[in-house]
């Protein structure tokens, strides 16, 4: 860089990108499974320490929660009540996100 004085100066810097903290690491790697989905889906997700699991609908409800154990692996889950849409999920640790996703629900 040159300022108007002619002096010159590098500089740099680090882009971390990640979601939220930055805690999306690839140890924090949930899968929704299968989607689209019909009556049930499955969350594999393995993890060290205790995290919550929440699914919102398209108008932000929360429509499912439930707290994920540490080393548990997969979750199911039964939403044959749900409407057909789309919902969107995240896992979260102490109130901060770690991943998110989204899944929708067919008939």
């Amino acid at each position: 860089l040159t300022d108007h004085c002619g002096n010159q100066t590098t500089c740099s810097f680090d882009v971390v990108v990640g979601y939220g903290n930055g805690t999306n690491r690839p140890d924090n790697n949930a899968t929704v499974f299968p989607n689209p989905m019909n009556e049930t889906f499955s969350l594999n997700w393995k993890s060290e320490q205790e995290h919550i699991f929440v699914v919102r609908d398209i108008l932000g409800r929360v429509v499912l929660q439930r707290r994920l154990l540490p080393d548990l692996g997969v979750h199911s889950f039964f939403v044959g009540e749900w409407e057909s849409g789309i919902y969107f999920w995240e896992v979260l640790r102490d109130g901060v996100f770690v991943q998110q996703g989204r899944i929708t629900k067919i008939d």
